[in-house]
């Protein structure tokens, strides 16, 4: 029930961030749209795991096994379009190709079973045991758990690489993402051995679970600096205005001058009867 209503809030979630930094990319934010572009694609995978979950997936079973696909294209989805949002370098084509090699063989080598009717699919998975730790549902959770570290660590090490060549007040908030990935790989670590300790579904919902509530604290966190900014900068421009309109107008102060310029001369016409 706690694992439905979580997948169930991370679909809204994924949903509502994908058109807030869609919006971000209209107003002149740039790369905006990648990361909303993820963020659909999360709510996507958001459904399947909440089918899954529940334990409807006989009811859609075409669904079977394309949650893997989607396990093997998340991070490589995700890290291209933080790195595109940080103005981080391109990837090196040798890692770039890797990265896509992944998910494109796993789809080449299952299309057979993707083309198997809805019956065949359903028996196919009722013939695999599925809380075995070299089951073929474990063994595919464990492969996109370690993949998933491996390009997160990958986008670490390209971080880090940007740190050496600016100030560190420069790329404050990159700095800050960057801890945000050391947090990921540990729980990715911490992911794999739950498929050794838990094989089967109760990993698998964990590992699922924590990945999109991870990626939903950075996005959350991300557009709170975001706001924060926007309101510094209205702070800004209100105490612009507020000075502006502090000054004196050319009339006023003509004004001024000649009631000033008036003083004078009745001082000094005063001051010359007197002697």
């Amino acid at each position: 029930m706690i694992g439905t209503i979580l997948l169930s809030a991370g679909f809204i979630q994924s949903v509502f961030l994908g058109l807030y930094f869609y919006r971000e990319a209209n107003t002149g934010r740039k790369f905006s749209r990648d990361l909303s572009y993820f963020f659909f694609f999360l709510s996507l995978i958001m459904i399947c795991n909440l089918i899954y979950f529940s334990g409807n997936l006989f009811e859609f079973p075409h669904l079977i096994k394309l949650g893997y696909l989607f396990g093997f294209c998340i991070s490589p989805f995700f890290s291209f379009a933080v790195t595109r949002y940080f103005g981080i370098p391109k990837e090196n084509r040798i890692w770039f190709g890797m990265f896509l090699f992944v998910p494109v063989s796993f789809l080449l080598i299952h299309i057979p079973f993707f083309l198997l009717s809805g019956e065949n699919k359903i028996l196919s998975l009722r013939n695999n045991p599925q809380n075995q730790i070299l089951s073929e549902s474990n063994l595919f959770q464990m492969m996109t758990l370690f993949f998933s570290l491996i390009v997160f660590l990958r986008t670490y090490y390209r971080f880090r690489l940007v740190f050496g060549e600016f100030s560190d007040d420069f790329l404050r908030e990159e700095k800050l993402f960057s801890r945000y990935i050391l947090i990921l790989v540990f729980w990715l670590l911490l992911c794999m051995l739950f498929c050794v300790l838990f094989p089967g579904q109760i990993s698998e919902t964990i590992s699922n679970i924590g990945f999109s509530f991870w990626i939903l604290g950075f996005a959350w966190h991300r557009i709170y600096l975001d706001q924060k900014g926007k309101d510094n900068h209205q702070i800004l421009r209100s105490n612009q205005n507020k000075y502006q309109k502090s000054y004196l107008s050319d009339q006023k102060l003509n004004e001024l001058g000649k009631h000033l310029e008036n003083l004078l001369n009745e001082k000094e016409l005063s001051l010359q009867k007197k002697f």
